[in-house]
């Protein structure tokens, strides 16, 4: 009889763990990019570029946290805004 540590379900729990952090470690240095973006443009005076920019780090945050809660809690709430207004 295998373990509860062992089989199918652990595995593919193992692999969902894995796939997060790689997503999570690309989110995260897309982040690092973008914000390295925002201050660029806030130091040659472009407002509106770095505050773009900042909307688009609150994009990769949420991503970030969407991908957690799917994870941990089997919770799947990406897109449901657009599914809604449909």
């Amino acid at each position: 009889m295998n373990e509860p540590t062992e089989g199918h379900t652990v595995r593919r729990y193992d692999a969902d763990l894995q796939q997060l952090r790689l997503d999570l470690l690309e989110m995260g240095a897309l982040v690092l990019d973008q914000l390295n973006l925002a201050v660029h443009s806030l130091v040659n005076n472009r407002a509106g570029d770095a505050r773009a920019v900042v909307e688009r780090i609150g994009d990769h945050a949420k991503n970030i946290a969407e991908s957690v809660l799917y994870l941990v809690e089997g919770i799947d709430v990406r897109h449901q805004l657009q599914r809604a207004a449909h």
